[in-house]
């Protein structure tokens, strides 16, 4: 029911969903246009101008460009899949033209507000003319059509328009609502206004629902009748995107019109513009009742007749509201001043408190807005916790606000020198800082409580060259600060005292190398940053990240987007120290018949980034097998590493990203206790009649990511369960890291590599696949791990009926280790507590070919929790082969 569904909530999870590929119909090419206006498919000969820069800009070869010399937009061929369809034909890229600043992710729509009823396009159309440009777009599902035309002119150039037709053809569905959905995926932060003030303004901070209730529903329902998305604060240029219904009416057959009832929801990543299809028969059209949800299960859009739905989105050049604010409301009055810190955040509600507009000042400090005439309240937020609040008039000739003083800035010097992650811990009353606040606010009320939705970061990661930052702001208080490098190094601290308005210098040592990992590589296989359409932390941020943790190749693992970082890695001055190897992370979400709540994540590496292509190269994945993907993967040249990720949830429920809660086809649980040759688990073995590749062929799975020991558990279970039965898969530990608040690098893989790492010309990124692909490694979040069965490292084979296992366990004073764990063939056979000299021998015999493995565990020490909260000292490695009756072959034991 439509109730059930959107009591649940518009997650990116439960919004993307596929209803199965429509054959793409190429659209007629737009007249050439010598204007500005532009409108036409995207070729080598127009590549250059035609496709948008920015972190989130995907579109290619073969989609379509509208331009108007100021707006830039890309909307995606039908032939390319979406993040919410097998098929295009979605507007997918939005910016100003030659900014590269695109943080626009996807506009889709939806039949009955119905995330499986997402309407997919099956051709398009471009044209230019009566001064302006158009892309029209033509889908239908169930019966219902729907024409969507995007509209770019040069009287309002900052403006998209976008006006959608639902018509009911003959044996259509019932259609009592229709919906429009703008992913804002944690990266644009969604600011809900009513600018006529008619109806209820939530800001930054609006009403939680997701699975809260219809009553919650119904609370957060708002007719206000603009969502601003705010691009980060932290990605330069800025952008904001403003969208808003103009009118939502029904055009009956015989010409007449009649408004009907919308509303809007958003979340931390969807918002959705609903329009009904009738109007309520109680209450009023801008009050949505759980009556009102009730009657909606009785509407229907009447024969011939046509829902229309006029909106727009506006584009603003800076990460605040008042840059699309302002666009809206051209012609009432400035209120300008100017702050006495340049980095603080000019928050502007009514003076009954809801919330209006919101907007950053120039680097001097100077600010403007535009506010009809009446009484609001300037609400400045500046970091290190200074606030101020200033009521002022807005008349009909405007308002000056003078300069408003926060005071002065309390700030910490951070020690110049190498690389090390620093971590500030309030002591005594002094709370954690948090250096990811962006001073908006941005939260979820539940029971009239404001619940932060991006996680504080308490850390700054510098990276040892002149980007570093010198100065943070922090509130006045007692802090501990820690540092370190990762594992292989110490944890120093200092105890500074901050006084409010002065200048703290952090006078702490550098962390210091304890241990050395000769032959062995440090790398994360899993991270993110703003090129993934659920991300909006900077590039440089991640590499920093990294590089601070000790991190010694960076493999870019981006959702459904081919990613460098070696461009920003230089950019940096890291170019000589830092090694980057191109990946992605496949990141199906649309269920299919085939694949029933999808095939899940994988990271993939290398990759070749293709600069022209849809999504930079990356593979299609919506609506097909694993082995489909598999196949096309493995026919590109050279050898990768297909990684499939976080396969299972912690605690069993299903869940579209984690393959083995529903294996594809099976839509159902993998087994551990059952055969491959058995149901349900047989589906993983069934090959590919033409390419006789199975969806069990990949080569590694991530049993540990980031700090989930639950969810490891379940996965080592399905990983022992496949190396019995002979499937030599290549388990890992990652961070999936998609915040600056946690660290890359833990957990890590400890890869074996003979060879320089450093300078990057000398790394073999092929030998390092190579090591990876035979199982060299080890996941740790702290504990050095050295194996061998009678010489026999990780991945290799020893031969015989006996041996004796050497376990060398080593860590830093901060990482407390004290017992060991041998596996034969997934089941413990001894544990033992750790020698004071972290060395113990085990002998041991099989009695067939078997395989061994070793886990390593400790509890936290007070320095660990501190820098890593909520994990554990844990290793665990690959196997060692036994070829117990020395054949020369290796017979599976299971």
């Amino acid at each position: 029911m439509f109730c059930d569904r959107l009591a649940r909530g518009f997650t990116l999870a439960g919004l993307l969903f596929v209803l199965g590929p429509l054959a793409a119909v190429a659209a007629s090419p737009a007249p050439a246009a010598a204007q500005r206006l532009v409108a036409e498919r995207i070729t080598p000969e127009n590549a250059k101008r035609a496709i948008l820069g920015g972190p989130d800009a995907i579109g290619g070869l073969d989609d379509w460009a509208l331009q108007n010399g100021t707006v830039c937009a890309v909307v995606s061929d039908p032939s390319h899949e979406s993040d919410a369809l097998t098929t295009g034909g979605a507007l997918v890229d939005l910016g100003l033209c030659g900014r590269e600043d695109d943080q626009f992710i996807l506009f889709v729509e939806l039949l009955n507000n119905d995330s499986n009823s997402i309407v997919p396009v099956d051709r398009l159309e471009a044209s230019v003319g009566d001064g302006a440009a158009r892309i029209t777009t033509f889908g239908s599902l169930e019966g219902v059509n729907v024409e969507t035309r995007y509209q770019l002119d040069e009287k309002k150039p900052r403006r998209l328009s976008i006006r959608t037709r639902i018509t009911a053809g003959e044996n259509a569905i019932d259609v009592s609502s229709f919906g429009s959905a703008t992913l804002n995926s944690r990266g644009l932060t969604p600011f809900v206004v009513s600018t006529s003030g008619l109806d209820p303004s939530y800001g930054y901070a609006y009403p939680a629902y997701g699975d809260r209730g219809l009553g919650a529903l119904v609370d957060a329902a708002t007719a206000a009748e603009l969502v601003v998305g705010v691009g980060s604060h932290e990605i330069e240029p800025g952008i904001a995107y403003g969208q808003r219904i103009l009118r939502a009416y029904v055009e009956e057959p015989d010409g007449e019109t009649r408004d009907v009832p919308r509303f809007f929801l958003s979340d931390a990543f969807v918002s959705v513009h609903l329009a009904f299809t009738e109007s309520f028969w109680f209450g009023e059209d801008h009050e949505l009742g759980l009556f009102d949800l009730v009657q909606s299960q009785l509407m229907n859009l009447s024969d011939g007749a046509t829902l229309v739905i006029d909106q727009e989105l506006w584009v603003g050049e800076r990460a605040d509201v008042a840059s699309v604010t302002d666009l809206i409301l051209p012609n009432v009055p400035v209120a300008q001043g100017a702050v006495d810190d340049p980095a603080a955040v000019i928050h502007v509600d009514r003076r009954d408190g809801s919330p209006f507009t919101e907007a950053r000042p120039d680097p001097e400090g100077r600010f403007s807005f535009r506010l009809p005439p009446g009484s609001y309240v300037a609400r400045i937020a500046a970091p290190g916790g200074r606030e101020r609040r200033q009521e002022f008039d807005v008349t009909d000739q405007g308002a000056d606000l003078g300069t408003l003083k926060v005071g002065e800035p309390t700030r910490v010097a951070l020690p110049p020198g190498g690389p090390m992650r620093l971590v500030f811990v309030g002591a005594e009353e002094t709370e954690d800082p948090d250096f990811a606040d962006s001073l908006r606010g941005y939260a979820a009320i539940e029971d009239g409580e404001p619940t932060a939705i991006l996680p504080p970061r308490r850390s700054i990661h510098l990276a040892g060259t002149a980007l570093d930052p010198r100065i943070v702001e922090i509130e006045p208080g007692r802090y501990r600060v820690l540092s370190t490098r990762g594992p292989e190094f110490s944890v120093e601290s200092a105890t500074i005292d901050v006084r409010a308005g002065s200048t703290t210098t952090l006078e702490i040592d550098s962390p210091k190398r304890v241990l050395e990992t000769p032959g062995r590589v440090a790398s994360d296989f899993h991270i993110h940053s703003a090129p993934s359409l659920d991300n909006a932390t900077p590039t440089s941020d991640q590499v920093a990240n990294a590089i601070a943790g000790g991190s010694e190749v960076l493999i870019s693992s981006e959702h459904d987007h081919v990613f460098d970082f070696a461009p920003t890695i230089e950019r940096m001055g890291l170019g000589e120290t830092l090694p980057s190897i191109v990946g992605l992370e496949v990141t199906s979400e649309v269920s299919s018949e085939v694949a029933p709540r999808s095939i899940g994540h994988a990271n993939v590496f290398p990759m070749l980034v293709e600069p022209l292509a849809y999504r930079r190269g990356a593979v299609e994945n919506e609506g097909r097998r694993w082995r489909d993907v598999i196949a096309d993967l493995r026919a590109l040249p050279g050898e990768r590493v297909i990684q499939l990720n976080h396969a299972r949830t912690h605690d069993g429920s299903m869940n579209k990203g984690a393959f083995f809660t529903h294996m594809g086809p099976a839509d159902t649980a993998f087994d551990p206790e059952t055969s491959l040759r058995e149901a349900p688990n047989a589906v993983l073995v069934e090959r590919d009649p033409k390419t006789s590749i199975r969806d069990l062929d990949f080569d590694a799975m991530e049993i540990l990511n980031g700090s989930n020991m639950d969810r490891y558990e379940r996965l080592r279970e399905d990983w022992f369960a496949l190396l019995r039965q002979g499937e030599r898969i290549v388990a890992t530990a990652n961070s999936d890291s998609h915040f600056a608040s946690r660290p890359i690098g833990t957990p890590r893989n400890y890869v074996a590599y003979e060879g320089e790492v450093v300078p990057p010309s000398k790394f073999d990124s092929q030998r390092f696949v190579r090591a990876v692909l035979d199982g060299k490694l080890y996941g740790t979040t702290g504990p050095i791990v050295d194996v061998s069965l009678d010489g026999a490292q990780l991945g290799e084979t020893h031969s015989g009926k006996s041996g004796t296992l050497r376990v060398d366990v080593r860590s830093a004073p901060w990482v407390d280790v004290d017992e060991v764990l041998v596996y034969v063939n997934g089941r413990r056979t001894v544990a033992k507590r750790i020698a004071s000299d972290g060395r113990l021998e085990f002998p041991l015999t099989f009695e067939e070919d078997s395989f061994v493995t070793v886990e390593v565990r400790g509890e936290p020490s007070n320095d660990y929790r501190l820098l890593l909260s909520k994990y554990i000292p844990f290793a665990f490695t690959n196997p060692i082969w036994i070829d117990a009756d020395d054949d020369g072959t290796w017979a599976s034991p299971g």
